[in-house]
């Protein structure tokens, strides 16, 4: 299957087997294609976070506006942004906007 193909006939799931589980051998190969994603020079500024307890999982739901699919699912993966990096990647944004980027006190 082409690449084009694949993004013309994508399907987001709404609502998940809550009795179907995920091998860890599967879920190791999610987060590796995460782990690959390119950016540019290399500034992977993420962490990826399994959440599998139901307790969280119910917690992310609201968070995430009440979506079914983090609910149901076998797990979530949360990607948290490095906020060390924020300043230098504000300032990257605003030399390429042309505006000026002044770093907080």
């Amino acid at each position: 299957m082409e690449f084009l193909d694949a993004m013309q006939h994508r399907f987001a799931c709404k609502r998940y087997d809550e009795n179907r589980e995920v091998s860890e051998a599967q879920l190791k190969m999610i987060l590796e294609y995460g782990r690959l994603t390119p950016t540019s020079f290399g500034l992977e500024l993420w962490s990826f976070h399994v959440v599998r307890s139901a307790e969280k999982k119910k917690a992310l739901f609201h968070a995430c506006f009440d979506q079914e699919s983090v609910a149901t699912s076998a797990f979530t993966v949360a990607v948290m942004a490095r906020k060390p990096h924020l300043p230098i990647l504000m300032e990257i944004w605003c030399i390429a906007e042309g505006s000026v980027f002044l770093t907080p006190p």
